[in-house]
């Protein structure tokens, strides 16, 4: 999870598209106040979970803002530069039985607790709220899980226990001045991943 919400930042709310009917889903789930542990032992046992193989993977920043008014159109131009970002990965036996939210987007680095985690019919709706080094940060995805195939909206924001970083040669740069004021940043992005086959042998 704080992989995707953090990966403008270290990383609209839209409805995501529906996937394919041939493609399996995960039972119903729906919890409060859970851990990324509690979320990923109810998707091992509420059915198919990730197929295990070769995965793409997406990642498209559609805006983001720093909190700093002087660097808006630095940073908006920025984001329009930007292509989505393409990778693979490797989604072993063990890992795929934890779902995709937590098989693509982990929880390390951050003390994260999801508020609310629904998914029904494979449909996916999630608020999580995760302390880091740098400030407190809330998630809130939307979209559809299945078996081969994820597309997921986020928009995030961060209330930032340090003053405001700053764009520099298109990367994110954060003030020395641990006196400097705190403030609030968003990133709004979408990922998705499908399954390609099997991983490469080593």
């Amino acid at each position: 999870m704080i992989r995707f919400a953090l990966l403008a930042l270290a990383l609209p709310l839209m409805a995501a598209p529906a996937l394919p009917a041939a493609q399996q889903a995960p039972g119903d789930i729906s919890l409060t106040n859970a851990s990324a542990e509690d979320v990923a032992k109810a998707l091992a046992a509420s059915g198919p979970g990730v197929r295990s193989g070769k995965w793409e993977l997406t990642v498209e920043l559609l805006d983001m803002d720093l909190g700093e008014p002087t660097a808006k159109a630095a940073v908006s131009d920025t984001v329009k530069s930007m292509k989505p970002q393409v990778t693979t990965q490797c989604v072993t036996p063990a890992d795929a039985k934890r779902g995709a939210t937590e098989v693509f987007f982990p929880s390390s680095g951050a003390d994260c607790r999801y508020a609310t985690y629904t998914l029904t019919g494979g449909r996916l709706d999630a608020t999580a709220v995760c302390d880091s080094p740098i400030g407190k940060l809330t998630a809130h995805m939307t979209g559809a899980l299945a078996s081969e195939r994820f597309a997921v909206e986020n928009d995030s924001a961060m209330a930032m226990t340090t003053a405001a970083p700053e764009m520099v040669d298109g990367k994110l740069v954060f003030p020395k001045d641990a006196s400097a004021p705190a403030t609030r940043t968003s990133v709004h992005a979408r990922m998705s991943g499908r399954w390609i086959g099997g991983c490469d042998s080593k």
